[in-house]
């Protein structure tokens, strides 16, 4: 009889044991569907980021592209209009000494003609100087968006390296982008 009462309050406390084996089943059943809910959710805006991220570098090689290929048309003109410039120059300065020898043109005249030339060669020497500084700047300016860029992806935890994008050689040293000195006027 007594191993009867024994099994009995065994048989309690393995029902309340499985009623409340049955509550944590189902508390954990909930967790599970709402840890699935939020990874489904976690997933999707994961995909939608990252088709965001593959859309801008798509669109940041473009335009990347299209400006190097606009620089390097701008400074092939400027290298041609410089050449023709140079070139009639010089003819214009063999004429100029042909007809002042010529005229019989005094040497002051001739100073002042040649002097007013240098003036204006100097003039487009500072053009020309400040043209590099500002080509030389967006150089620095690209290398730093790129580093920039670099950055972000590590930051989101995007490997740079299936994505590397191809700096500048500049001569701008490596410091903050407000660092580039001005040059002398």
């Amino acid at each position: 009889m007594e191993d009867h009462r024994q099994q009995l309050k065994n048989y309690e406390k393995d029902k309340n044991s499985l009623k409340q084996g049955k509550a944590r089943f189902t508390q954990l059943q909930n967790q599970l569907r709402q840890r699935q809910k939020d990874y489904d959710t976690l997933e999707a805006t994961f995909d939608q980021v990252e088709a965001e991220r593959n859309q801008l570098y798509e669109q940041f090689e473009e335009v990347v592209q299209g400006v190097r290929l606009g620089a390097a048309q701008r400074g092939a003109n400027l290298e041609d209009k410089m050449q023709s410039a140079l070139s009639s120059f010089e003819q214009r300065e063999v004429q100029l000494h042909e007809v002042m020898a010529t005229g019989g043109i005094s040497k002051e005249t001739h100073a002042d003609i040649f002097g007013e030339l240098e003036g204006t060669l100097d003039n487009k020497a500072r053009t020309i100087e400040s043209l590099e500084y500002e080509s030389i700047r967006l150089q620095k300016l690209y290398n730093d968006a790129i580093k920039v860029f670099e950055a972000k992806f590590r930051e989101f935890g995007i490997e740079a390296d299936d994505i590397r994008m191809q700096e500048i050689d500049t001569v701008a040293g490596s410091g903050p982008a407000g660092l580039v000195v001005e040059p002398p006027l």
